[in-house]
């Protein structure tokens, strides 16, 4: 029978943890014996008072914050570090901390994270940068889940009650502010103000505690909000449907509902308990990263909410920032998107055109480029699709008294909004600058062509030329807005049109066919760049952590993909309790990865060239993966490490027992190749062994099959990014790193 066993890596660190204070128990133990008997003393409770998170927090320390984690810290900083882990073995194996001094550790404890944090945004300390995140996530997710339990335990269900109706207050009176601004921009529409009685509204919900007088005031004008779809009169039922006013509605509802709730009965026994079973399952996620220990955060979640005063919103606000939050991100900046849309034109053509009494005929050309210019927003996505360019001209105008000689330099800038929310794509109307330049450099005036007086003459018609050259700018102008503006706009839209076409019902269609549909989107943009992040999970699924480096942009495209992801993703694949070959195995990955690309992918198991290998007598010939967790990742330490929960068939033999199969992958980008080099393969029961020389047998074997299937690699480092209708573009990998639980991909 499977169990949920942390896995091997975490053992020795786990035991080396809780050595010191065993160790230090076993040598004093006959020394207290014998002065207890000498003096007669009483003997001490056998179990002290469970105060604060004594008895909430694991009584030693979790495996990856113990000091020899710390150790990871050298030169300058190996000293603090020691410090550090010290405090921490403080704050889980230190029982008679009462709650002044826990809520002190907590405090230095966090002076510590900000340090680091610090220490992160220092050049100085680049060399020790992964240590750092690294260290700085872990402790980090320790310390607010510790202070979040404080606060739920200590807190007053009567503030709760009131800091709740203070901002109930606060929601009222904005809703009132909006409401004004909008009768403001309304004829009449501040006679309405008087009909929800504004005045009065604003002047309760100022007020800093609960009164009657509220209460009453609050139901009257809500009452009459709601009585709207009984009006006869359709045009006032509409107008009191505005946004506005529901939104008025329904902030005055929900101060009503909190004011006609009695504070909530709390029993702090039953708080410590659902703290304590959700510290657990927390911890066993962090050392085992399986879907057992991840299915029970959700439910133990529920289960503070139920028992807390402020319904587990200090404990969900800490959970959704680490464990549900978003499992992938991109930041790209405006040069990486404006590489992905480029295209240049160069057009000529002939100018015959009518200029006043001036007929005008020449010769034209234009060079265009298309390109992205990103926008501050925080709703949505918003960029702009510009198209810059410039028109060249060499003109003659005829007149009936002389033809005038001109050179033209139009530069242009076209600009279409486009708007992205992580679904669709929505466009505005395409807008155009243009900055004419003529110049007239020569004329000829019938009559004059030679002879004493056609210098004169031919000074005296540009003279008049430039005198008329306002006339001339605003002409070219409206001629390069004429000439591109449509064109561009006519031509973007379709480009957005067909963009989010394939996005809807292509990409979309992919993804929630293979199940792996982001269900949250987040998209925002800055004058630099666009950054969007997603949560691809299902309900029972945990997300990721908070990102484990803000890289900026620096002219490049930052992909940040959290082991969540991968793993909510590997099952949804067909492996599961299946027994499979190697080609089986690679079969079902194509089929998987094929449904996402939208069209077929084929892996090849050897690299070119490679000799095909036999199978070997004696070696492992399928895979029967567990039920639960069959394959997953981590991204930790410099290392992609898959994890495989498997036993092994094996022909005229009895199958190997479930193993756990770790196989540590190293990236390096050097010149113009990434490597791929397996390390060492650890291979350990999922169960006790029956005969620790089997087992040591059995990891022989499957350690000779997984380093055979598994061998080093090596890849171009070169993208190509296909674009519809356009020649293909190329990206260069400038950096693969496995970080805190994240996968960082810098192109550029």
């Amino acid at each position: 029978m499977e169990t949920t066993d942390h896995d091997s890596r975490s053992v020795s660190k786990r035991i080396g943890g809780g050595l010191r204070l065993r160790a230090i128990g076993w040598m004093l133990t006959p020394i207290v014996l014998a002065l207890s008997g000498a003096w007669a003393f009483d003997e001490p409770a056998k179990d002290a008072p469970e105060v604060g998170l004594r008895g909430i927090l694991p009584a030693e320390v979790p495996a990856d914050l113990t000091d020899e984690a710390f150790a990871a810290l050298d030169g300058n900083w190996q000293k603090w570090g020691a410090e550090v882990a010290e405090q921490v073995a403080k704050l889980y194996e230190e029982e008679n901390l009462d709650l002044e001094a826990q809520k002190k550790l907590l405090n230095t404890l966090q002076g510590k994270l900000d340090t680091m944090e610090r220490a992160l945004g220092d050049r100085q300390y680049v060399s020790l940068h992964d240590q750092i995140t690294t260290l700085h996530g872990r402790l980090a997710r320790r310390i607010e889940f510790s202070a979040a339990a404080l606060d739920t335990l200590e807190l007053d269900p009567g503030k709760v009650r009131n800091d709740l109706l203070t901002d109930a207050d606060k929601n009222v009176a904005a809703a009132v502010a909006a409401l004004d601004r909008k009768m403001n921009s309304v004829p009449g529409g501040r006679a309405w103000l008087g009909y929800v009685r504004s005045e009065d509204v604003l002047k309760v919900a100022k007020k800093p505690t609960e009164t009657e007088e509220a209460t009453t005031v609050f139901t009257n004008v809500r009452e009459k909000i709601a009585r709207r779809n009984t009006l006869e009169d359709q045009k006032k039922k509409d107008f009191l449907n505005q946004p506005e006013f529901v939104e008025l509605e329904k902030s005055l509802g929900e101060y009503l509902a909190i004011a006609a709730a009695p504070p909530k009965t709390v029993d702090v026994k039953t708080v410590r308990d659902a703290l304590t079973k959700l510290s657990g399952a927390v911890e066993a996620y962090e050392a085992s990263g399986l879907s057992a220990d991840a299915g029970r955060i959700p439910a133990e979640v529920e289960a503070v909410a139920k028992a807390s005063a402020d319904d587990g919103d200090r404990i969900d606000h800490f959970v959704r920032r680490h464990y549900l939050n978003y499992n992938l991100q991109l930041v790209a900046s405006e040069r990486f998107l404006s590489k992905l849309v480029h295209e240049e034109r160069n057009e000529s053509g002939q100018v015959v055109d009518q200029v006043d009494e001036a007929s005008v005929r020449g010769t034209q050309s234009t060079q265009t480029a298309v390109g992205v210019d990103t926008k501050p927003s925080t709703g949505q996505g918003q960029l702009n699709l510009t198209l810059s360019g410039r028109t060249n001209s060499n003109t003659q105008s005829y007149t009936s008294q002389a033809v005038i000689y001109s050179t033209g330099n139009h530069q242009f800038l076209a600009s279409k909004p486009v708007y992205f929310d992580g679904t669709s794509l929505k466009t505005g109307p395409a807008t155009i600058q243009v900055n004419p330049n003529v110049y007239h450099y020569s004329a000829t005036v019938y009559g004059y062509e030679s002879g004493l007086f056609s210098g004169t003459a031919t000074r005296r018609a540009l003279e008049e030329a430039n005198n008329r050259r306002g006339r001339a700018l605003q002409h070219a102008r409206m001629r390069v807005t004429e000439q591109v503006l449509p064109r561009f706009e006519s031509e973007s839209q379709k480009e957005m049109r067909d963009a989010d076409e394939r996005l809807q019902n292509h990409l979309h269609a992919r993804l929630k066919q293979a199940n792996v549909f982001p269900q949250a989107t987040s998209v925002a943009t800055s004058e630099t760049q666009i950054r969007l992040s997603s949560s691809v999970r299902n309900d029972g699924e945990l997300g990721g952590d908070l990102p484990a480096t803000a890289y900026p942009a620096r002219g490049d495209a930052v992909l940040q993909i959290h082991e969540s992801l991968i793993n909510n993703a590997f099952r949804r694949m067909n492996f599961a309790g299946r027994t499979m070959t190697d080609d089986e195995v690679r079969q079902e990955l194509e089929r998987f990865l094929s449904v996402i690309a939208g069209k077929e992918v084929k892996l090849e198991l050897k690299e070119p060239g490679d000799k095909k290998e036999t199978e070997s007598a004696g070696e492992p010939r399928a895979f029967i993966f567990a039920k639960e967790d069959p394959i997953r990742v981590e991204f930790e330490e410099g290392e992609i490490r898959l994890v495989l929960r498997a036993g092994f068939e094996q022909e005229g033999k009895e199958n190997i027992p479930l193993q756990q199969v770790t196989v540590p992958l190293i990236y390096r980008v050097e010149k113009d190749h990434i490597l791929v080099e397996r390390g060492n393969v650890s291979v350990a029961p999922v169960e006790k062994p029956q005969s620790v020389s089997t087992q040591i047998g059995y990891a022989g074997v499957i350690r000779k099959k997984i380093e055979k299937s598994i061998a080093n690699r090596e890849r171009e480092r070169v993208i190509t990014i296909e674009r519809e209708g356009k020649p293909k573009i190329t990206a260069n990998v400038m950096e693969v790193k496995p970080l805190s639980g994240w996968l960082i991909l810098r192109l550029e």
